[in-house]
């Protein structure tokens, strides 16, 4: 029922009808906005329905006059029902979250406190869900999956500061929220509705650990994703220049058994780090020529830091 004028709601005097799956909103009254109960007689009962937005000079969608008949109210949404006598088992007091009331659309938008809350004994919906509350089942697809496999991997350390943010979305994922910060949970915002992309370029920050979280979302929903973290390294050139290109050279590139570095003068230390910001070699060296075998190393693309007393410098090596 909807939008009908003063005094048009349900009157139940004598009578013990049963009311289920129905919707009222937007009536006018003088007693309850949605069903006026007498004292005369007659139980109503009701259930999986929803009662919202409409008008009565009590402020009640329920207006019953007596406790010897009162009405039975389970699984419904009701404004303003929280304690009345007759507010029972299942019932809520949330918004149910209608498509367009005004212009009379009523059905369920996706996230309605209303969507599998009905009674649970109850006949299922016809897609074989929980049954709904109100008139109209709610129809849809569903929220999307959660993002995962994220780069740098979970709890990374040594991460370097050109290191790109990449990761898996969620199924059916339409956009997606990115949160990038030093605290945990992170509030910071980088990405807000953002199609569905699958990587980010921070700006980073030496020896900080950052959290990170993305959020999928589609018109059905939003999924929030698991934090992760990952820590950059030491800044180890900051009083010096760069190497050059040609002071380092790292060969083959793409190897397979032994890679080679060779360096104008000695090389103080090696990182090696796989795809995911992960360090998986880790030495110090005194030497113009390293050489690592790198046969037990999974296939991918790696990335050499190289230490020398100028500087550190990284280099891209793939690893058949």
């Amino acid at each position: 029922m909807f939008q009908k004028p003063p005094q048009n709601h349900i009157l139940n005097d004598n009578g013990n009808a049963n009311f289920s799956e129905c919707l009222f909103s937007d009536n006018t009254s003088a007693h309850g906005g949605a069903f006026y109960c007498s004292d005369l007689g007659g139980t109503p009962i009701i259930t999986n329905c929803i009662l919202w937005d409409d008008v009565c000079s009590y402020n009640y969608e329920i207006w019953a006059t007596s406790s010897t008949y009162p009405p039975i109210v389970t699984y419904s949404d009701v404004q303003d029902g929280p304690g009345q006598f007759w507010f029972g088992v299942g019932c809520i007091a949330e918004g149910p979250m209608f498509v367009d009331a005004a212009a009379g659309d009523f059905h369920l938008l996706a996230g309605s406190p209303c969507i599998d809350t009905g009674d649970p004994d109850s006949p299922p919906d016809p897609d074989g869900s929980r049954a709904d509350m109100g008139a109209f089942y709610f129809v849809g697809g569903s929220s999307p999956g959660m993002a995962t496999a994220p780069v740098p991997a979970d709890e990374a350390i040594e991460v370097l500061l050109e290191q790109l943010l990449t990761w898996t979305n969620g199924e059916n994922t339409a956009q997606v929220d990115l949160y990038l910060d030093t605290i945990n949970p992170p509030v910071n915002q980088l990405l807000f509705n953002e199609p569905a992309t699958e990587q980010y370029d921070p700006d980073l920050e030496y020896q900080t650990t950052y959290y990170w979280r993305v959020d999928c979302i589609n018109e059905y929903g939003s999924t929030e994703g698991e934090v992760w973290s990952f820590t950059t390294g030491l800044n180890t050139s900051t009083n010096f220049p760069l190497p050059s290109d040609k002071d380092i050279s790292i060969s083959p590139n793409p190897a397979s058994d032994v890679v080679i570095i060779k360096s104008a003068i000695a090389i103080m230390h090696l990182a090696v780090f796989n795809h995911s910001g992960q360090l998986v070699y880790n030495a110090n060296a005194s030497s113009t020529t390293y050489n690592l075998s790198v046969g037990t190393f999974e296939s991918g693309l790696y990335l050499f830091r190289v230490t020398t007393a100028e500087g550190t410098t990284t280099k891209r090596i793939v690893i058949n």
